[in-house]
């Protein structure tokens, strides 16, 4: 309901009367939030990268290879869920984006967080995503750990109490979404059927085998998003990117900052895992697209602080490479 919440006082302040304007008025907060996404994505890059040239090329590199993708332009002219629900989430990343986290940080991450649950249903991971971010923080005590991890989770759930009151309400449970509910089926077919009941939880663990599991959440639930998402949403320039930049930023030269953006990626894609078998769509993982971006572009950043490369020269081959990396694949 998310969206449309965005679009009702929208409607009513320019007295829309028509189907025709409406869709209008409805492409144009599109692009709005687009803009935002645009904006968030710099801000984030100014806050994760150290150096006012190097954040300012870097953000403009991320920029540039977001809006040339076919996904941005299609979020932008189909106006539906993905702008309002990219924007929140980098909203809520941008104050995790921070080698000293507060409580009050933490509070308004969940706070946005806790809307995008109000636009799409996986916005539920973005709760995990901030906890499990907090527990990965070896610098905090358990004191003040617990702390962050109460304020956090009641944050979310008081921002979001309305709308979980309104659907235990309409379906009996907080966290039902009726027909789309069925996640436990054996394929999408299944779940706009009214004579197929899906089976509950007990019944689908007691009637399944490991191979059901492994065939269901691994081959056609994360492995599927992993070749969807990286082998042809992401050209693979990016993709070898990221992997480098989390093995140096992890493994190599530590790098907390960047802690937030693996984080809710590992979350996001475990989560997806659980349903994908039956939403498989491009349309879930496009908020994911600018956090390898921007994760990325700072891993560039960073390999002219101790050599003779010139950034300058690697944003010109990025510029070539992503020139080519959004032709649509037949």
């Amino acid at each position: 309901i998310g969206w449309s919440l965005i679009l009702a006082p929208v409607y009513a302040l320019t007295q829309v009367n028509d189907l025709f304007t409406a869709m209008v008025a409805a492409r144009w907060l599109s692009f709005a939030c687009v803009f935002g996404i645009f904006i968030m994505i710099y801000a984030i890059c100014r806050r994760l990268i150290e150096g006012h040239n190097k954040y300012q090329i870097a953000a403009i590199v991320a920029l540039c290879a977001f809006m040339s993708s076919v996904h941005c332009d299609g979020i932008v002219q189909q106006a539906m869920t993905e702008p309002p629900f990219l924007l929140l989430t980098l909203i809520s990343i941008y104050f995790l984006v921070d080698v000293r986290i507060s409580l009050k940080s933490v509070i308004l991450a969940a706070i946005f967080a806790s809307l995008t649950y109000y636009v799409r249903p996986n916005g539920l991971f973005s709760i995990g995503a901030i906890v499990l971010f907090l527990l990965t923080r070896s610098e905090f005590d358990k004191t003040i750990r617990v702390k962050l991890i109460l304020g956090a989770v009641l944050a979310f759930f008081v921002v979001s109490a309305p709308h979980m009151i309104s659907r235990h309400q309409a379906y009996g449970s907080a966290f039902s979404y009726g027909e789309n509910s069925k996640i436990l089926v054996d394929n999408s077919t299944q779940l706009w059927s009214p004579s197929i009941k899906a089976p509950t939880l007990v019944e689908y663990v007691e009637k399944s085998s490991y191979k059901d599991y492994y065939e269901k959440f691994i081959a056609k639930g994360l492995w599927q998003i992993l070749k969807l998402f990286y082998g042809t949403m992401l050209h693979e320039f990016w993709t070898i990117v990221f992997i480098a930049s989390f093995i140096k930023t992890v493994f190599i030269v530590r790098d907390k900052k960047y802690d937030v953006f693996y984080v809710w990626m590992l979350v996001s894609l475990l989560g997806l895992s659980l349903v994908f078998h039956v939403f498989r769509s491009e349309r879930h993982l496009i908020y994911l697209m600018p956090v390898v971006l921007i994760v990325s572009v700072g891993f560039l950043s960073s390999m002219d602080r101790n050599s003779r490369v010139k950034f300058s020269n690697i944003v010109l081959l990025v510029i070539l490479i992503f020139n080519v990396s959004w032709i649509p694949r037949a």
